[in-house]
């Protein structure tokens, strides 16, 4: 992210009860991070939480998914959830696949369709859900670094708050890791005879990060 002064002044909230106390007011406008966890954690409820908490303050929102699941059978599994507003989807909240544009054009065809939608949207926050995918057509970690690098660029140009959600890497820092202004965790762990699942924000840039994990409740 560049250091423009007003990204550097600006928060954009997430809407999710207690994220933006941890954050200290949100996420920085224009800021790229990464959700990471393994499956069935609840990287896509998070996420679209966010979009629609977003949406609802009047937000555009485009949410990118590079899964095979569908975008119908995702909004089945949500709908329950009482965040979600059957008003705002395709109107606040515009859901594209780029499965096809990944698999036909690589990473560069990926980029481009995020950069037309984002554009044609007027979005100021983009979620790609599946990002391990992209990592996985990436033909080299230099391909990859580029992505995320130009990703990044354009995120900044457009004042649009990226959110990559992503299985956990391996011990070693991956390239986007070390690239992005923010990294959150998500797990589930079993606390006696129950389980629980826990955030932690393991990396934000320009914020001192409190220690500790906070626990995590969908609605």
């Amino acid at each position: 992210m560049s250091s423009n002064n007003h990204h550097e002044l600006t928060r954009e909230p997430s809407g999710v009860k207690g994220l933006d106390e941890i954050l200290r007011g949100g996420f920085f406008g224009g800021g790229l991070y990464i959700v990471e966890g393994p499956p069935g954690v609840g990287k896509t409820i998070l996420g679209n939480q966010i979009c629609f908490n977003r949406a609802s303050s009047g937000k555009k929102v485009l949410y990118v998914t590079l899964i095979a699941e569908t975008v119908g059978r995702m909004l089945l599994n949500i709908k329950s959830l009482t965040f979600f507003k059957e008003e705002e989807v395709g109107n606040g909240i515009v859901y594209v696949s780029g499965f096809s544009a990944l698999k036909e054009k690589g990473l560069n065809g990926l980029l481009t369709l995020l950069r037309k939608e984002v554009a044609a949207r007027k979005a100021t926050t983009l979620v790609v859900d599946g990002f391990a995918s992209a990592s996985d057509h990436a033909r080299s970690h230099e391909e990859l670094k580029l992505f995320v690098q130009q990703l990044q660029t354009q995120a900044d140009a457009a004042d649009c708050t990226v959110f990559l959600l992503t299985n956990p890497t391996e011990h070693t820092p991956s390239s986007e890791e070390t690239m992005v202004d923010g990294i959150i965790t998500l797990k589930t762990t079993i606390h006696e005879w129950r389980s629980a699942r826990e955030l932690c924000v393991r990396k934000l840039r320009r914020q001192q990060l409190s220690s500790g994990r906070s626990f995590l409740r969908h609605q």
